[in-house]
């Protein structure tokens, strides 16, 4: 069965509003206290919970090899207009900010800090499936509407979530973001097939890494033990995620090539 853009891009919105519609009658989503308390919780060099901060310097190292990337293709006209771009460097800035708050979080991890960490994770997202979608359906569209409207979402999922912190917090419309992309990313790319920076093949790694990083996020302690102490899960889950975002640089450095051959 094959459905016109119209109409795809209707059962796009249509996904979202039941997705939406369904977060608000689900009970409150608080964070318990039992989810600051980590595996490994063993201080190194008068730094406390060594392994879960440390293991945020990858995001720092991709994110700013990242904008370096971006930066260079702008500078070599690779995207085709320099608007283009700004889904990308806005990603990394945010990949940047959740090496910053992750870091600043494990130092002394409470629900309050948790925000430093959930906002730039949170855009990161937004930023990624504008990319998807502005350079598989419209360019214009993507990044001079939907990112900003996605962005005021965003802005009203996080007041909600703090508005909320005398009491944990509600991670609905954090969650709902977040399973949307998931959901909606590989709807794009079968749906619309032509691209310029993007591929099926790199976002199908993308998110099976970030995948795999939640799985070590859930199964923190139980690593922690099987591997007699050596690592958590939660550390791995940094490494694992930080090469997802390295995966967006490979995919732009393919980009980079095919659109100088043509």
């Amino acid at each position: 069965m094959t459905f016109d853009k119209k109409t795809k891009i209707f059962i796009l919105i249509f996904l979202f509003v039941v997705m939406f519609i369904c977060t608000i009658f689900i009970p409150q989503i608080p964070v318990s206290k039992s989810y600051h308390e980590f595996a490994d919780s063993r201080p190194c060099m008068g730094i406390p919970n060594f392994g879960d901060v440390i293991s945020n310097f990858p995001f720092a190292l991709f994110g700013l090899l990242g904008l370096i990337t971006v930066i260079k293709m702008s500078g070599e006209k690779i995207f085709l207009e320099r608007y283009h771009s700004w889904p990308y460097l806005i990603f990394f800035c945010a990949v940047i900010l959740v090496s910053l708050g992750s870091s600043y979080y494990h130092l002394n991890p409470s629900s309050g800090r948790l925000y430093l960490d959930r906002a730039p994770i949170l855009l990161g997202f937004i930023c990624l499936f504008t990319a998807f979608f502005a350079d598989r359906v419209n360019q214009h569209v993507g990044i001079l509407l939907l990112f900003p409207s996605l962005l005021t979402l965003g802005c009203g999922a996080f007041l909600w979530d703090l508005s909320y912190l005398h009491v944990g917090g509600d991670l609905r419309f954090y969650a709902l973001l977040q399973i949307y992309t998931f959901v909606a990313l590989p709807m794009i790319c079968w749906f619309f097939p032509r691209n310029c920076y993007t591929t099926n093949q790199h976002l199908y790694l993308i998110l099976g890494w970030y995948a795999l990083a939640k799985v070590f996020e859930v199964y923190d302690r139980k690593i922690f033990e099987s591997l007699a102490g050596l690592i958590s899960g939660h550390t791995l889950k940094h490494f694992v995620a930080s090469i997802a975002v390295f995966v967006v640089i490979v995919m732009l450095r393919r980009a980079k090539r095919s659109l100088r051959v043509n």
